[in-house]
């Protein structure tokens, strides 16, 4: 049997050997991790730059290039209702200082499931049921909310592409996009945010713009179409006719 010494002499030559092993490794594991290669490296995706600064396009959209950006967009989803008097809009919509464009559209032949995927990257809309947000005491905005709009296959559609940077919807990177259902009349006027006070005085409690609004006749109805900071919405003014 090994005395008490001699075992304690044992075990503090054990820790001498292990320690340095222990050592040894700890360095090589992180040299190791130092030489990975650039592909073993975690990728890190860049924020899409800033868009340049500068005055904002505001010429007409030609019905060339508004057809190639609802093809970038929607792909062979919809067809594009070009046979129309006044098929395009572009104005201001969501108030962000970059143009927007709209674009009347109708669904493509055994397009709606595309159309209707909850993954789809437009945003489905029927703005007139979707209620003006209500301003709360503490100066939060309560939104509510409606049921998800279902698109039919005989829907005539507004489709909205909002604009990025002083390009508008020129500039590849607008991709954000609405398609409104029962939003499409007849009558159609772009009244810039700088109209809307006088509106505000001929019309009591006229919700809140943010940018240009569209006025149009819907169903013997005159009222405007307006973005509401989540989605757009529909104010009715009055009816026309008998």
């Amino acid at each position: 049997m090994l005395s008490r010494k001699t075992t304690m002499q044992l075990f503090i030559l054990l820790i001498v050997i292990i320690c340095p092993a222990l050592s040894a490794c700890s360095r090589y594991g992180q040299k190791q991790q130092l030489q990975l290669r650039p592909e073993q490296q975690p990728k890190i995706s860049a924020l899409p730059p800033e868009p340049a600064s500068g005055p904002p396009d505001l010429r007409p959209p030609q019905p060339a290039e508004a057809q190639e950006v609802i093809r970038r967009i929607y792909g062979q989803t919809v067809i594009v209702e070009s046979y129309r008097a006044q098929y395009l809009i572009a104005g201001d919509l969501n108030g962000d200082g970059s143009p927007d464009l709209a674009v009347v559209v109708r669904p493509a032949p055994g397009q709606l499931a595309e159309l209707n995927h909850e993954l789809a990257n437009w945003i489905r809309c029927d703005p007139q049921k979707v209620k003006p947000p209500v301003p709360q005491r503490h100066g939060r905005v309560f939104l509510q909310m409606a049921e998800p709009t279902v698109i039919e296959p005989h829907d005539v559609l507004l489709a909205v592409v909002h604009g990025y940077g002083p390009q508008g919807w020129r500039n590849p990177r607008s991709r954000q996009t609405y398609l409104l259902k029962n939003a499409v009349g007849q009558r159609v006027k772009l009244i810039s945010f700088d109209e809307t006070p006088k509106m505000a005085k001929n019309y009591k409690n006229l919700p809140r713009m943010r940018g240009d609004v569209v006025s149009e006749t819907l169903a013997n109805e005159q009222g405007l179409l307006y973005y509401t900071g989540a989605k757009y919405a529909w104010y009715r003014l009055g009816t026309i006719g008998p």
